[in-house]
């Protein structure tokens, strides 16, 4: 569900970016932003629902919190929690450095309008404001996380291209 209603977010940018004017496509940014914002809210209150559930059913059965872990499992299944968690992922790797660039330009712009402050070139600011915006302690290991995914996943493939391996292979089925 939360994966389908992601999709809509393209749509936006790319109705703005055909426009082939820059306001209509600063707009279609705005609308996708404010999309991402309420997804994440959303999956967060539906995540929110599971948890309060499964308190109410784990405090009445007297068990203890390590019992979390599997009944998000079973409540979502792993694919849709591999699924929840990258969207999140993806989600705040992209808000919190859009958050950061836009920080730190409005502070250099801040700074510029100091006297005796000498003028630095806009290309400069901007490619320092996103420097800053990667190398934040958030992004990385998100960046991390994802890259790992990302080379293990091309891994799997790489290895069912070239035969067949029962890792893969139990993977592929399921059954594990």
């Amino acid at each position: 569900m939360l994966a389908a209603s992601s999709l809509g977010v393209y749509g936006v940018i790319i109705a703005g970016w055909a426009s082939n004017s820059k306001y209509p496509f600063f707009s279609a940014l705005r609308a996708a932003a404010q999309m991402v914002s309420y997804e994440v809210s959303i999956g967060f209150v539906l995540i929110t629902v599971v948890l309060a559930t499964a308190a109410s059913i784990l405090a009445t059965a007297g068990l203890g919190l390590i019992a979390f872990v599997p009944l998000i499992g079973l409540a979502f299944g792993e694919a849709g929690l591999v699924t929840l968690f990258t969207l999140i992922s993806v989600h705040a790797l992209v808000l919190l450095t859009a958050a950061t660039v836009v920080f730190e330009l409005a502070a250099a712009r801040e700074r510029a309008g100091r006297p005796g402050q000498a003028p630095q070139h806009m290309l400069r600011t901007v490619l320092q404001a996103v420097q800053n915006g990667i190398l934040h302690p958030v992004p990385l290991p998100i960046i991390a996380g994802l890259l790992f995914v990302i080379l293990v996943n091309a891994a799997m493939a790489y290895i069912a291209i070239q035969g067949s391996d029962p890792v893969v292979d139990s993977y592929r089925t399921g059954s594990r």
